[in-house]
């Protein structure tokens, strides 16, 4: 790789397009000030800037610097986003990061490396040159995926900053919850509740989803009537209640995940039997439908 230092003024860098920004930090803008800017900064020719340079390590020192300033920096030639995300990283390690963070800079760096390994391959190189484990990397991405729902839901700016600094045990545990109204409770519970262990967390997550499972069994039971079917009504009415809880709540029922069998035994079979129901119900709507189309 060819590589050389040059001296050159601020304004002709620009920070990384394939990069993940990083917050400003008050504290080093005042050491830059005192001390200058003690390594060079590392960079590449810029792709679509002519006569500029693209930063690869240093961002937050540039951020420190007036245009006119000249800082030296260590030009990489012939670097590909892939390399460029390596030479970032041997730094990253170094430096004090939050899990939101690392999340988003894994996130993105397996990101560039799909379009050469794919899907499954491209975790497998980033583990591979992080020196990280696959789940790892698996768990980061599910945590970025995470604060990206978090952001599309509106959480407080409050609570998704608290959640930053969490441990990626809980934050994974949140992220592994899918109905919307658990997840928003649970993250500001956690957010209000900084200190509490992972398995309190566990056990706030599993009496949410507990109360959601009782609820939906309570409305089927109360929207039932005594025929042997459900009327259409009466099922149309409960699916469009609690449509997006159902997408949640049926594969947690197949799978028993939080269910105590010994002590819901009578729950469970009153569940089934309900759900034989809804089956036969949707057995004749189709067969209603398929009459009215022919």
């Amino acid at each position: 790789m060819k590589r050389e230092f040059k001296v050159v003024k601020a304004k002709f860098l620009h920070p990384s397009e394939v990069l993940p920004t990083r917050e400003f930090e008050p504290s080093l803008s005042e050491s830059v000030r005192r001390d200058g800017v003690q390594y060079p900064i590392i960079v590449r020719p810029s792709s679509t800037k002519k006569g500029m340079f693209e930063i690869i390590d240093g961002h937050l020192r540039f951020g420190c610097l007036d245009p006119e300033e000249q800082v030296v920096v260590d030009i990489r030639y012939d670097i590909n986003d892939e390399e460029v995300f390596r030479l970032s990283e041997s730094t990253f390690k170094r430096k004090d990061r939050n899990t939101f963070e690392r999340a988003l800079f894994y996130a993105k760096w397996v990101e560039i490396a799909k379009s050469r390994y794919g899907e499954w391959g491209a975790q497998s190189r980033v583990a591979k040159e992080s020196g990280l484990s696959e789940a790892q990397i698996s768990q980061y991405l599910s945590i970025h995926k995470l604060f990206e729902t978090l952001s599309e839901k509106g959480v407080k700016q409050e609570i998704f900053d608290a959640l930053k600094n969490q441990s990626v045990n809980k934050l994974y545990e949140l992220s592994r919850i899918t109905d919307c109204s658990v997840l928003l409770e649970a993250a500001d519970f956690l957010a209000s509740n900084p200190n509490i262990s992972l398995e309190e967390l566990k056990q706030k997550i599993e009496r949410k989803e507990q109360e959601l499972i009782d609820e939906i069994a309570e409305a089927l039971e109360e929207n039932s009537s005594s025929q042997e079917h459900l009327s259409i009504g009466e099922l149309e009415e409960v699916i469009e209640k609690f449509n997006s809880k159902l997408d949640v709540t049926v594969p947690r029922l197949i799978k028993l995940k939080n269910l105590d069998i010994a002590k819901n035994s009578d729950r469970i079979q009153k569940l089934l039997k309900i759900i034989k129901r809804i089956l036969r119900a949707f057995k004749d709507m189709e067969k209603e439908l398929r009459g009215l189309e022919a």
